[in-house]
């Protein structure tokens, strides 16, 4: 995604900036960031309101949006696809999208708590970058210094969420004198999807209704947490669709609900083992649909109604 950033309230930033650290032209780009994080972090304390063009690439699909910050959230309008302008008909789409959110209090709401749940993931992640990622300096482009950013090998991501974030490379821009985040341009660094991309698939958000579709477009699931999962409903899921599993032994459901004929478990901390485990059940295709049958009639056990049948027979039994 590429965000640019365009003030709505520009004598605002300027009278922020002005607290802001100086800037010094020999720091190395590593410091350079940090005071940029240190920035970017101390105005989102602050009240102001901003106005971004939003470039997507999701695979093959591009999507230009134009963005607006409110007391209530961020609010977006699509502008193209493809490269090409909406049409009319699109147009008033967005249109009344945009209508119906302004005649919506409880949607309204409930943007503002998405909002603020997404704000404090993106204070998290920006506080990460400086230590994250390992940066050069690449030139500069319209008076922006232009940054190249990759993986840095000792950094430890502490969560799930940081280790996805830790597979990001690309390029930021930074506005030199008052050490702003300009432009991100980032990409998931993956040596599989570099080798043989027609392997490799990051779809977008998908419905709840289109998930068991979804499911089904693999052969095995794969349910790799490192930092806990209470049970791991996606485990069930994904069964229920005749689908095997694989999951870490961190996954709360690993115990519980697989067994050698439907599904493995490895060790969390394992990546070695994680690797022959897919090799091993991937090698025997007829093996993995055999498992697959097996996993939809454990995933029938599990089922709502025959968790309260159990139930009521339980209590029946002890209340004799």
């Amino acid at each position: 995604m590429t965000r640019s950033l365009l003030p709505l309230a520009g004598l605002l930033l300027l009278c922020a900036a002005s607290t802001l650290r100086a800037q010094s032209p020999t720091e190395s780009a590593h410091d350079l960031v940090k005071d940029v994080v240190y920035n970017e972090l101390q105005e989102r304390h602050q009240v102001s309101l901003w106005q971004y063009r939003v470039d997507k690439r999701v695979g093959n699909q591009t999507t230009i949006e134009q963005e607006v910050e409110t007391v209530s959230g961020p609010v977006s309008r699509v502008l193209a696809r493809q490269g090409k302008p909406l049409d009319a008909a699109a147009q008033k789409k967005e249109t009344d999208r945009l209508n119906n959110l302004l005649r919506n209090p409880s949607e309204q709401a409930r943007m503002k708590q998405d909002h603020d749940v997404e704000e404090q993931r993106l204070q998290r992640l920006m506080g990460a970058m400086p230590d994250a990622f390992l940066y050069t300096y690449d030139g500069a482009d319209d008076g922006n210094l232009r940054l190249s950013f990759r993986p840095n090998p000792a950094y430890n991501p502490p969560t799930y969420e940081t280790r996805v974030y830790h597979a990001l490379s690309g390029q930021i821009w930074i506005q030199p004198q008052q050490k702003r985040l300009a432009k991100v341009d980032a990409h998931i660094l993956n040596e599989i999807a570099a080798e043989d991309p027609s392997r490799f698939r990051i779809l977008p958000f998908q419905n709840q209704s289109r998930m068991p579709v979804v499911y089904r477009l693999g052969d095995l699931f794969v349910l790799p947490s490192a930092y806990g999962e209470t049970w791991g409903l996606a485990a069930n899921e994904a069964m229920s669709c005749g689908r095997p599993i694989l999951v870490s032994d961190r996954v709360g459901c690993a115990t519980d609900l697989v067994d050698p004929d439907c599904g493995r478990v490895f060790p969390w901390n394992d990546l070695a083992h994680l690797e022959r485990t897919i090799d091993s059940l991937i090698a025997d295709p007829d093996s993995l649909r055999q498992m697959g049958r097996a996993a939809a009639e454990r995933a029938r056990s599990f089922d709502i109604a025959v968790t309260e049948a159990a139930l009521a027979a339980a209590v029946e039994r002890v209340c004799r």
